[in-house]
């Protein structure tokens, strides 16, 4: 089967990020190694929980995933939710709170998502992940920050 293509025994990969303007670099990193490690990218639907990404900005990051042959949706769903919820603007935008509607924002057919901070460098191939097993009474999995 051709890269790119998915057969129906092969699963898709829901990735979730989110960043604002200021993170624009730093999620472009997470996209192309999570990218460039990837065994068959176009198994791949990357959701930007957009927090402020000017328009150019969002059309490049866009035409960086589409180039590897993955998908891309913006959504800025969030934005006037969070607006007011405090932050440390020092450390982190209104964005970080965009995660928790996750559930809320991905299409209704997605039944997993791996959501992905923009302070990553992804090392090895995200699709092993998709075999990963969770029991249907855990609602998340996740591993411990170990830089503390």
């Amino acid at each position: 089967m051709p890269k790119g293509v998915c057969g129906e025994n092969m699963k898709k990969l829901d990735v979730v990020l989110s960043a604002d303007e200021r993170y624009a670099e730093h999620l472009s990193v997470v996209l192309v190694s999570t990218l460039m490690n990837c065994s068959d990218p176009g198994r791949i639907r990357f959701t930007i929980l957009d927090g402020g990404l000017h328009p150019e900005t969002a059309d490049r990051l866009s035409a960086l995933v589409e180039g590897y042959g993955a998908n891309m949706v913006l959504s800025s769903q969030s934005q006037a939710l969070y607006q007011n919820f405090p932050v440390n603007a020092e450390r982190m935008s209104v964005a970080a709170y965009y995660r928790i509607s996750i559930a809320e924002i991905l299409p209704s057919d997605v039944t997993r998502a791996l959501y992905l901070d923009c302070d990553l460098v992804i090392e090895r191939d995200i699709l092993e992940l998709v075999t990963f097993s969770i029991d249907h009474d855990m609602a998340v999995a996740a591993v411990e920050d170990i830089s503390r």
